[in-house]
């Protein structure tokens, strides 16, 4: 569960490095058509190790301020009729969201 509740909140931090990746190769003159499978590929590899990078700078900031590896709950946990859904949505959501970019594209 705690990585979850990381991985939702960092997920907006490596899709804003992902945008200025874009912005900077945009600003190098770069187009889908002039790139291809390899500039990709090479994108992404990039955007891994950055990501990598700003999770080891994460950690250790976390290490510096003593956290202990877990969150305290105030209440017990269940899961509940609202936790399915967001279970669901959240399992339909990538594939929503493919198809949508390949009816665009």
């Amino acid at each position: 569960m705690l990585v979850a509740q990381f991985l939702y909140r960092y997920l907006f931090v490596i899709s804003e490095e992902a945008q200025h990746m874009r912005s900077a190769a945009a600003s190098r003159g770069f187009t889908r058509r002039s790139g291809g499978f390899r500039a990709a590929a090479g994108a992404l590899a990039v955007l891994f190790a950055r990501s990598y990078a700003r999770a080891g700078d994460i950690h250790n900031a976390m290490l510096a301020r003593a956290f202990p590896g877990r969150f305290h709950t105030l209440g017990a946990l269940r899961f509940r009729t609202a936790d399915a859904a967001f279970l669901a949505l959240a399992a339909l959501s990538p594939a929503l969201i493919r198809a949508s970019i390949e009816r665009l594209a």
